[in-house]
């Protein structure tokens, strides 16, 4: 009995008693620590949203499958000789790499987003064997030419633009990057295609090689917004269709959305907004490329296909080109004219213009 125990004793044991259930106390947050955390340790990437276009390649005999690994700053090598795919290399490259185009069974060229370059992979080795600086961002690479394999290279921000009072500003639009011998590339003898849109996006050929087809990512819609200010001074805004309920306090006075119809800025009223915009919008949504041209040149360019143009595909037995692209209405006011359908996800066939 604890009453017959000497007064040290006593208190031995009730010290001992709260030692231990701390120890049980931490033990069991230890525990739940544990599971709370078992999701995994924070990650060290830095996600910069690199938009991958061209991820996957496949070496034209049919062995290797290429995969950019774009958080791993990585080339992903994986053999196909037998069964399901197999990871046998991860080829160090530049970071963000977004996109991969096969040469031949030994070369492929992988386009790094953030470190503005190219990496030439040699796929036998397994390490890259040269590094092109090619300007901001690029995203896209291809080969393409009749007589001779050239490579273009996509770069989304590397364009430049005239500017009011003389010069030029780098960075407004895009550009594509032509190394004449695909074989040889030196940063020296590229040359640089103006792309007069902002971020050129993606990169497809014709079968013959002939023509290069070029995507703008922000296109646009042929749509623009008038200041709340200058809505304020001419007119004001139209009414609300359907009209608001009367009961409702008055709603604030807010900029407008107005649409070109081909001639003039016009509201849903068909009023026009052109003297407070002055100015008109390319909404070039496709440009075509002469590859074969001495040097090779924009031939055409595409209107109308959508707001945002994504990526392309050719199809060698219609001669057509199949486009993925974002169509905005965003001209359209009030949720009972909109019902639900901001924007449509759609792809466009269109007969590939001739280079």
């Amino acid at each position: 009995m604890i009453s017959s125990l000497p007064a040290w004793a006593v208190r031995l044991r009730i010290a001992i008693l709260i030692v231990l259930s701390l120890v049980a106390v931490w033990l069991v947050s230890k525990d739940l620590s544990r599971v709370v955390t078992a999701q995994g340790s924070p990650s060290t990437y830095r996600n910069f949203e690199g938009p991958q276009i061209h991820p996957l390649g496949l070496t034209p005999d049919g062995t290797r499958l290429l995969a950019v690994n774009t958080p791993n700053a990585t080339l992903s090598v994986f053999q196909l000789v037998s069964g399901s795919p197999v990871l046998t290399a991860e080829i160090p490259v530049g970071l963000e790499p977004v996109s991969v185009a096969v040469r031949n069974n030994r070369e492929a060229w992988v386009a790094n987003w953030l470190s503005d370059s190219v990496s030439i992979v040699d796929l036998a080795a397994g390490n890259v064997v040269r590094t092109i600086d090619v300007g901001d961002e690029p995203t896209d690479v291809l080969f393409a030419g009749l007589s001779n394999e050239k490579a273009f290279v996509c770069v989304s921000g590397g364009g430049t633009r005239p500017v009011a009072g003389g010069g030029t500003v780098t960075g407004a639009s895009g550009a594509v990057k032509v190394f004449p011998d695909a074989s040889n590339p030196t940063q020296g003898n590229a040359q640089t295609i103006q792309i007069s849109g902002k971020q050129p996006r993606a990169l497809a050929r014709s079968d013959d090689g002939s023509r290069v087809f070029v995507s703008v990512f922000e296109s646009g819609n042929q749509t623009t917004i008038v200041s709340q200010s200058d809505v304020t001074a001419n007119g004001g805004m139209p009414p609300p269709n359907p009209a608001m309920n009367p009961s409702l306090p008055a709603a604030p006075n807010t900029g407008l959305i107005v649409n070109w119809n081909g001639s003039n800025w016009v509201d849903e009223l068909n009023r026009s907004w052109n003297s407070v915009t002055p100015y008109t919008l390319a909404d070039i949504d496709l440009f075509v490329i002469n590859a074969s041209g001495a040097p090779p040149s924009v031939s055409a360019q595409v209107r109308s296909l959508g707001t945002h143009i994504g990526n392309m595909a050719f199809d060698p037995v219609s001669q057509r080109l199949l486009v993925a692209n974002l169509d905005d209405i965003n001209q359209v006011r009030f949720e009972p004219n909109v019902r639900g359908r901001f924007q449509a996800t759609r792809v466009s066939v269109l007969n590939a213009p001739a280079g």
